[in-house]
């Protein structure tokens, strides 16, 4: 893999442009030009799975330690959402392929948040085996961020940082 650096990104940028501008395919970089747009669309998809991991796992944290319910978990919930909806913002056209894509993987990423919760908890598998909670689409969808907080908030620190105590 060639790597550009930072002081020759922003001319081949525009070396590139302008070739496709001025029709002059023959001067394009199509190897590394390839990579790139390759790269690109592999990191919505990689952003998009590793938030979706991180917010599925803290969601099922809150519900289920309900004695170590915290701002910083409150946060990390609000975050990934925010961030989950930035990257399908960010994808534009490619939005519909993305969602299917993820979808798609949506099985290996809930095991995936599952083995991340249970890692970090240490609660007994089962307590969270009991049924998928979420599908992508609720997620999508359906979720209310700040209701699902409020439904489940348990720990005095979750009712101040929700301000219902």
């Amino acid at each position: 893999m060639f790597i550009i650096g930072p002081d020759d990104i922003s001319k081949w940028f525009k070396d590139q442009a302008n070739c496709i501008k001025e029709k002059k395919y023959e001067d394009l970089d199509e190897d590394l030009l390839v990579e790139y747009l390759l790269n690109e669309g592999n990191k919505l998809y990689n952003s998009a799975y590793s938030h979706l991991i991180i917010l599925i796992s803290h969601m099922l944290k809150y519900k289920y330690q309900k004695h170590k319910q915290s701002r910083s978990w409150i946060n990390t919930i609000r975050n990934q959402y925010r961030e989950i909806n930035t990257v399908l913002r960010k994808s534009k056209k490619g939005k519909t392929n993305l969602i299917k894509d993820i979808n798609n993987i949506f099985d290996e990423i809930w095991q995936e948040s599952l083995k991340e919760a249970i890692n970090e908890t240490h609660m007994n598998k089962e307590i969270f085996l009991k049924e998928k909670q979420w599908s992508f689409y609720y997620i999508l969808e359906e979720l209310k961020i700040e209701d699902f907080l409020l439904e489940h908030a348990y720990s005095d620190e979750a009712k101040r940082e929700l301000d219902i105590i």
